[in-house]
């Protein structure tokens, strides 16, 4: 993308890439990594949600994030996601 493409346009041509290999997993994977890697719910709230143990759902959205590990080596976009989702977390737990 150029240097003149609007940051919007550029968060959304990231967020269809990781919603394509999103489309490829399991369901449950999907929604776990949907409601706490894109929705920032807490464990604990989102397993509520689903009526699921908390370590289920940490481990389904482990699951997910790891396929999308997987795709980065290949995929630039994903690369760029997952860098990106790390800094934040961090800058939001620090």
């Amino acid at each position: 993308m150029s240097p003149t493409t609007r940051p919007e346009a550029c968060l959304a041509h990231l967020l269809a890439a990781v919603r394509s290999h999103l489309q490829q997993m399991r369901p449950e994977e999907q929604i776990a990594f949907a409601l706490l890697e894109l929705h920032g719910r807490e464990v604990t709230e989102a397993a509520h949600m689903l009526g699921v143990a908390p370590t289920i759902l940490r481990r389904r959205m482990l699951r997910a994030r790891g396929k999308l590990l997987f795709v980065a080596r290949r995929d630039p976009m994903i690369a760029h996601y997952l860098a990106l989702a790390d800094t934040l977390r961090s800058l939001a737990c620090g």
